[in-house]
């Protein structure tokens, strides 16, 4: 197990970049945790292989995308390229997240010669 797992950020008070959950009133919002793991050049970049994160109920995988690329900026083209899967199977990024999913965003990964 990672130190940092008991590590947790809430986004829920920012209000950004959270698409439809942005009309909402902010008291009516109840948070899910979500386990974040990272793999090769998110891992590098972010220094960490997972953490929780606390999101708003009913956000999607394109608004923790968001919150991924404001926190760590130097994310920017590794996301761009990568795809997510939510508890090992691969999703949309309109895919709605809930209570303890496992979201990871896999980045292309470079081969060697045969």
């Amino acid at each position: 197990m990672s130190s940092h797992l008991g590590t947790c950020y809430n986004i829920a008070e920012t209000g950004k970049g959270f698409g439809p959950l942005e009309k909402r009133d902010k008291q009516t919002l109840m948070n899910i945790q979500i386990r974040m793991r990272y793999f090769a050049a998110v891992r590098e970049i972010v220094g960490r292989q997972e953490e929780m994160v606390s999101v708003p109920e009913g956000e999607s995988v394109a608004g923790v995308r968001a919150l991924l690329l404001e926190r760590y900026p130097g994310l920017e083209n590794a996301l761009a390229r990568a795809v997510c899967a939510v508890n090992h199977h691969y999703v949309s990024p309109e895919t709605v997240l809930h209570e303890g999913d496992e979201v990871v965003f896999i980045p292309p990964v470079g081969g060697g010669a045969f």
